[in-house]
């Protein structure tokens, strides 16, 4: 379910070039559409004579209404962005943005400064606060079009952009040129305008102005496209007929041996290469140099160089261990104090909520008396997946306090509650963030790993399960391409669409011996 996360930072990004390149005070409708098929509507409200705290100010609005297929449930989706600018430079001055999916509300509002920009973040009722800072010399992406300027070839800009959205609360590297102009089709119509190439790393997209700066069409990620059009055709319904599953777009069908009984999978090798989709799109390996390597479970080798550079990646895993394991980071263990290497493991933070009197409390239910760790994983992963109900509609970033309150989601919401139980418990807990094989493809997918102990050579162990499934463990189709916190996915995401994949070699013969015990530390 990860790939949806694109599709909440594209609105951001989306979102704020609308606000880069229109330059009049207008009002503009646009039709959203996937792969052709109509999937909602964004409307564009700009004043250039408005104001942010007394100063003059340019205010751009943009609300757009998605409505996406999911697992053949209907999933509605409803981003709001306001951006403030200085009306002489385009400087960003303060944003607001809220977006609503599934029941689920989260809000970012921003203000900037000519070197920070300032943010609170209230997801689903969990708030933060944080502070990000340029670098000496950088600064931020100023309205490409300010009310000074017109659209021509050749002009470019460079700067930070801050996305706003619980996806990815983060400052981004961003790049807008300016290039010839040229026709385009706008939903069937003939038109000359420029095109303008929006370079940012997370959801590289190609809008198409006219001479005044109006956007007229943007193509964004996942075949996702606006189109301007008149408020009746914006509002329409959209027509009868086949439904596009958004899963379905971001699958990917493997090439090579092929996979029988992947569930009983425990070790497996394949060939990981990024394929660029258009000549305007970045033939770099990305998400490649990211993936997690020499941790027991996952290795990764490369051959190759440049753009045809491939990983060479080796999966393998185990049940967990029957006979005894290390000890919980726990009073009631009695080992209390974790090595430095495995306390990112156990560390709360704003999605896991680890360390809130609740889940101290319901980590202790769900395990009682339990002090060993693989014993503790197992009735963790047996409670999570008994407890969260299966809902594709769920499609925002949670915290592990709301589906405490509201149990259902996806993956990356059975991943987190395990992450915050297993912590609250003292068991180092990962989340991992990649693909999967189901039903003849990959997909997109999250799941937990736990530390278990050290072997005689002082090796730390570790497992991966599969609470969303019930399954005993993850089997080697498990495929890591990022680990950290579930957000950490927009690091990898663009280049999800581009990944072929070959399968070399699959075994289902036990990965390693697991009834040696293991060390405490």
């Amino acid at each position: 379910m990860r790939p949806l996360l694109l599709v909440l930072v594209a609105l951001s990004l989306i979102h704020a070039a609308v606000g880069e390149v229109s330059k009049t005070s207008s009002i503009a409708y646009y039709g959203v559409y996937l792969r052709g098929n109509k999937i909602g509507r964004m409307i564009s409200l700009r004043d250039p004579k408005s104001q942010w705290e007394g100063k003059p100010a340019v205010r751009t609005e943009t609300t757009m209404e998605l409505s996406l297929n999911v697992l053949e449930q209907t999933t509605r989706m409803i981003s709001r962005n306001i951006t403030w600018n200085d009306p002489s430079t385009g400087v960003p001055l303060a944003s607001e943005n809220r977006t609503e999916s599934g029941g689920s509300v989260t809000r970012v509002t921003a203000t900037y400064t000519p070197q920070s920009v300032s943010y609170v973040a209230d997801v689903t009722g969990t708030v933060t606060r944080d502070v990000l800072r340029l670098k000496p010399g950088e600064r931020f992406m100023a309205d490409a079009l300010n009310a000074n300027a017109m659209p021509r070839s050749g002009m470019r800009y460079r700067g930070k952009v801050f996305l706003g959205d619980p996806a990815a609360l983060q400052l981004l590297d961003s790049e807008i040129e300016i290039l010839n102009r040229e026709p385009v089709d706008v939903g069937g119509r003939m038109v000359t305008a420029y095109r303008v190439l929006d370079k940012n790393p997370i959801a590289p997209t190609t809008l198409y102005l006219s001479d005044s700066g109006e956007m007229l069409r943007a193509d964004l990620p996942l075949g996702m496209q606006l189109r301007k059009e008149s408020k009746e055709v914006a509002f329409a319904p959209a027509a009868s007929g086949p439904v596009v599953d958004f899963l379905d777009l971001t699958a990917i069908k493997p090439q090579g041996v092929s996979l029988e009984n992947p569930r009983s999978l425990r070790r497996a090798r394949y060939k990981l290469e990024i394929v660029s989709k258009s000549p305007s799109e970045s033939s770099s390996t990305g998400g490649l140099h990211a993936l997690p390597s020499g941790d027991g479970i996952q290795t990764v080798t490369f051959e190759g160089e440049g753009a045809s550079r491939a990983a060479i990646i080796t999966v393998q895993n185990s049940s967990l261990p029957q006979a005894m394991t290390a000890r919980l980071f726990s009073a009631a263990s009695g080992q209390s104090a974790p090595p430095e290497r495995l306390r990112p493991f156990l560390k709360a933070s704003v999605q896991v909520s680890s360390d809130a009197p609740e889940f101290v409390a319901l980590a202790k239910a769900v395990i009682g008396d339990e002090k060993e760790t693989a014993r503790a994983a197992a009735k963790i992963a047996a409670y999570v997946h008994k407890t969260i109900s299966p809902d594709p509609a769920i499609t925002s970033v949670r915290t592990a306090k709301d589906i405490l309150r509201d149990p259902r989601g996806v993956c990356r919401d059975y991943t987190l509650f395990f992450t915050a139980i297993a912590r609250a418990a003292g068991l180092p807990t990962r989340q991992r963030l990649g693909l999967v094989y189901a039903e003849g493809r990959f997909y997109g997918h999250a799941w937990p790993e736990v530390w278990t102990g050290t072997n005689p050579e002082g090796t730390d162990q570790w497992t991966a399960l599969e609470p969303t499934w019930g399954k005993p463990f993850a089997d080697a189709t498990h495929i890591a391409l990022a680990e950290g916190e579930i957000t950490d996915f927009v690091k990898v995401v663009n280049d999800l669409m581009r990944y072929r994949i070959t399968v070399l070699e699959v075994s289902e013969i036990e990965a390693r011996e697991t009834k040696t015990e293991l060390k405490a530390q």
